[in-house]
Order: structure tokens, then sequence, then C-alpha cells
């Protein structure tokens, strides 16, 4: 599953040097390519969360440890905070 997230994201990639923007069929088939690059991601953020929590499993004591390695920047703060306690 993760490199059918990774082939959506590539081919985006690829459709996103083809376009020009003089024409203006492209200015409808971007939204076409931004949809593919959408499924890829959201793909991988899947795939990477369900491999989160096998890594967190039954183990709820250390919990963060798994988090701060894998989670964004977003997440990491919190937990941060969390972590001495």
């Amino acid at each position: 599953m993760y490199f059918l997230g990774l082939l959506f994201i590539i081919g985006a990639s690829i459709w996103y040097q083809f376009l020009e923007s003089d024409r203006p069929a492209d200015r409808y088939l971007v939204m076409a390519a931004a949809g593919l690059a959408g499924i890829g991601g959201s793909t991988l953020l899947v795939i990477s969360l369900s491999l989160t929590a096998d890594l967190i499993d039954r183990n709820t004591v250390s919990t963060v440890t798994p988090l701060l390695l894998i989670g964004s920047e977003s997440t990491v703060k919190p937990e941060i905070l969390v972590l001495p306690i």
C-alpha cells in the first residue's frame, strides 16, 4: 500500500511537469493532478499512522516514544511536556 501512495505522488509530479500555464485546459487538469497528489499523501499518512499504532500496540506506558520519532512538529511539542512525567 505504501508504494501505491508513492505511485500516486510520483504520477502527479510527472503530470505537473507537462502542464503549461498558457493552455486553458491545463487550468482544470492541475486540479486532477492535485487530487492524485492528495490521494497519495493521504495514503502515506494513513499507512504511517497504522505503523505507529503497531509500534505502540498494547504498550501504553511508553506511547510517547514512537510518536516522538514519527510525529510531526505539531505533535512533538505536547509530548515533550508529557515525557518527563
